[in-house]
């Protein structure tokens, strides 16, 4: 937002500003937005471990934009201009699961499994690899190129969507996590989550245009001296002529945005906890990691914690801090990892991650509620 949104010098207030945001722009510029609502979770507490149900909606956005496309943004079809690194990745879908933990070794080791049953609402998707490409010759007549240009949708992307037939986008999804306590002092944690995809079905459409040279993506241009009432009309009939599109109802399958988890942790003292945690999470054919440290301090009832990270996303270092509280049978939380950009002005701000919770406690002795959990 910083490089889009700029403060006026004349009134103070935000403006768009393309040209600041090509200025700031790299080769690929990425924005992604994933979030996770909580529909319902129940847990089962057993002598030797636990069993629950859940059901989430989940969703994921995906974007990178070159700045080839941050340049056209800003100045328009002026120069030479090639489209490569463009890509788009929007999923919305439910996931409804059971889990099961245990506990072995005399309880020194917990091993827990969760299998999700997956309900694919809406999904967009480009197809990477795809380019779109102009060059202008010494006469300014444009010459437009395009390769591997396909775009993918299905389920709920236009007033065709059937909410009856929707369950035909689906698929498993699973989670796998693991502690070990080594001593009373040092553990060993290690999580999977999300491997699977889904199979889109219901209403899929994939928009392709077929491939054109540059030597037959000739354009001359307006006859300004002529007739202009109709220059709206011939820009359109150019482009439908020499962009060939054609559409077909072929089924596709997405994988989840799998990601790991590994953390060591150290009590110095019962109720201190130092954690060294690793993070990565697989986002648009690349790993995205994450390495930090946290501390945590334990109360009978309550809990807080600070984090310190590097990497992630947006590849910085930010502060995070984390809070637990139990009034009875209720227990509220929150977690954010980057709690300094939430004090920023919007136009400043680059990332933001935020945690939010409430859970409803029962059947437990409160003097053993463990609030590590």
């Amino acid at each position: 937002y910083k490089d889009l949104l700029v403060e006026n010098p004349n009134t103070g207030n935000l403006k768009i500003d393309l040209n600041n945001l090509h200025a700031n722009s790299s080769d690929e510029n990425n924005t992604n937005i994933l979030f996770n609502i909580n529909i319902f979770n129940l847990t089962i507490k057993t002598k030797k471990g636990g069993f629950s149900i859940f059901s989430n909606v989940r969703h994921n956005s995906l974007l990178t934009l070159s700045d080839s496309f941050t340049y056209l943004l800003a100045n328009g079809l002026n120069k030479d201009l090639s489209l490569e690194n463009e890509y788009l990745k929007s999923s919305l879908y439910n996931e409804y699961g059971a889990g099961y933990t245990h506990r072995f070794l005399e309880d020194k080791l917990h091993i827990g499994l969760r299998v999700k049953y997956l309900h694919g609402i809406a999904h967009a998707e480009t197809q990477k690899k795809s380019s779109l490409g102009l060059k202008i010759d010494d006469n300014l007549n444009w010459n437009f190129s395009a390769q591997n240009a396909v775009i993918n949708t299905a389920g709920a992307t236009d007033d065709e969507f059937d909410i009856s037939k929707s369950f035909q986008n689906n698929g498993l999804g699973f989670d796998i996590a693991a502690r070990y306590d080594y001593s009373e002092k040092f553990s060993f944690e290690l999580a999977v989550n999300d491997i699977g995809s889904i199979k889109w079905k219901n209403n899929v459409k994939n928009y392709t245009i077929d491939d054109l040279a540059v030597e037959n993506g000739f354009y001359e241009g307006i006859n300004l001296e002529g007739d202009l009432e109709n220059v709206e009309d011939e820009l359109i009939d150019y482009f439908e002529e020499t962009f060939v599109m054609s559409e077909n109802s072929k089924e596709f399958k997405t994988n989840l945005l799998t990601s790991s988890y590994l953390s060591a942790s150290y009590l110095p003292k019962e109720n201190h906890r130092l954690s060294l945690i690793y993070n990565s999470i697989f986002i648009s054919e690349n790993y995205t990691s994450t390495l930090g440290l946290g501390y945590n301090l334990i109360g009978k009832k309550n809990t807080v914690g600070l984090t310190l990270s590097q990497g992630g996303l947006q590849k910085s270092t930010n502060l995070g801090i984390n809070a637990l509280a139990s009034l009875g049978f209720f227990q509220i939380y929150f977690a954010t990892d980057s709690i300094l950009e939430a004090f920023k002005p919007i136009e400043e701000v680059k990332y933001i991650q935020f945690n939010f919770g409430m859970n409803l406690l029962f059947g437990r002795n409160k003097s053993k509620l463990d609030l590590e959990e």
